[in-house]
C-alpha cells in the first residue's frame, strides 16, 4: 500500500476519535463544589484518559509514516505538514487538558472540603447565639434571672468576638473555593452568597444580642426600684402592725374613725406584701 495512502487510512480514524475525545472533554465543565459531582466527573476523566493512552500507539505511528512520507515523497508533504501536525498538536493538548482538568478538579473538592470544615464551629456558635435568643424569657421581677440572663448574653458576645479568626478563615476558605469554579456556574453563586450570609448573619446575630442586654438592663433596673420599695414597705409594716393591734372598736368620732381606717389599711398593704414576696421568689 503506498505510504500516502495508509496515511490518510490513519488520519481518517484518528480524526473523528480525536473530535469525539475532545468533546468529551469539554462535557466536564468543573462548575460544582459538590463532592458527588466532582467524584462522578474524575471518574468520567479517568475513562477519557484511559481511551486517550490507548490511542497513543495510534498517535506515534501517524507521526512515523508522516515522517517517512516526507522523507520519500515531497508531493504528500502537504499531508504531513498540515493534517498531521494539527491532529498531533490537538492529541497532546488534549493529554495536557486532561492532567489541567482532573487537577483543578481536585482543587475544587479540597477546597470545597476546607471551606464546608470552616463553617462548622461558625455555624454551630451561631446556633448556640440562636437557641439563647430564642430561650430566654422576661425576667419580671426577677434579680437573679435578670442578671444570669446578661451574663449569658455577655458570655456570647465574646464569643462572637474570639471566634473572628475563625470567621475570617471560612472567607477565606470561600474565596479560595469561588476561584475554583466558573463565574457563571450556579454553584459560584451559591457559594458567594453563603459568604455573604455568614458574614451578615454574625452582625445581625451581635446587634441582636447587645439590644437585648440593653433591655434586660433597662428591666433588672426597674427590679431593684421595685425590690428597693419593697424593702422600704415591708421594714415599715412591723411599726404599723402594733398600730392595728391597738385598734379600738369603730368609734363615732370623726377622726378615730380616720385612724381606724388608715390602721385597716396597713393591714391591707401587708397583705399585698405577702403576696408579692410569694410572687417574686
Amino acid at each position: 500500500m503506498p505510504l500516502s495512502k495508509k496515511l490518510r487510512d490513519e488520519l481518517q480514524s484518528f480524526k473523528p476519535w480525536l473530535s469525539d475525545a475532545q468533546n468529551r472533554l469539554q462535557a466536564i465543565q468543573p462548575d460544582s463544589c459538590d463532592r458527588g459531582v466532582i467524584l462522578k466527573q474524575l471518574k468520567a476523566l479517568k475513562g477519557l484518559r484511559d481511551d486517550v493512552d490507548s490511542h497513543k500507539p495510534e498517535h506515534e505511528t501517524l507521526k512515523e509514516d508522516a515522517t517517512s512520507l516526507i522523507d520519500s515523497c515531497q508531493s504528500d508533504k502537504y499531508v504531513a505538514d498540515g493534517e498531521v501536525k494539527d491532529a498531533s498538536k490537538s492529541y497532546n493538548g488534549l493529554v495536557d487538558n486532561i492532567s489541567s482538568l482532573e487537577k483543578q478538579l481536585l482543587n475544587t473538592a479540597e477546597a470545597a472540603e476546607q471551606f464546608e470544615e470552616s463553617l462548622q464551629p461558625v455555624d454551630d456558635l451561631y446556633n448556640k447565639v440562636e437557641k439563647l435568643l430564642a430561650s430566654q424569657e422576661p425576667i419580671g421581677i426577677d434579680k437573679t434571672k435578670g442578671k444570669d440572663a446578661i451574663a449569658d448574653i455577655e458570655k456570647f458576645l465574646l464569643a462572637l468576638k474570639d471566634n473572628e479568626p475563625k470567621l475570617d478563615e471560612a472567607k477565606e476558605a470561600g474565596q479560595n473555593l469561588l476561584s475554583q469554579l466558573d463565574d457563571k456556574s450556579p454553584d459560584h453563586a451559591r457559594v458567594k452568597q453563603e459568604l455573604l450570609a455568614v458574614d451578615q448573619k454574625n452582625k445581625n446575630l451581635v446587634d441582636e444580642l447587645v439590644k437585648r442586654k440593653a433591655k434586660l438592663e433597662k428591666d433588672l433596673e426597674q427590679a431593684d426600684k421595685f425590690h428597693d420599695a419593697l424593702q422600704a414597705l415591708e421594714d415599715w409594716i412591723p411599726s404599723a402592725q402594733e398600730q392595728v393591734a391597738a385598734q379600738e372598736p369603730v368609734s363615732s368620732d370623726p377622726e378615730t374613725v380616720k385612724n381606724q381606717l388608715q390602721q385597716a389599711e396597713v393591714k391591707r398593704l401587708h397583705n399585698i406584701l405577702n403576696f408579692l414576696k410569694r410572687s417574686s421568689s
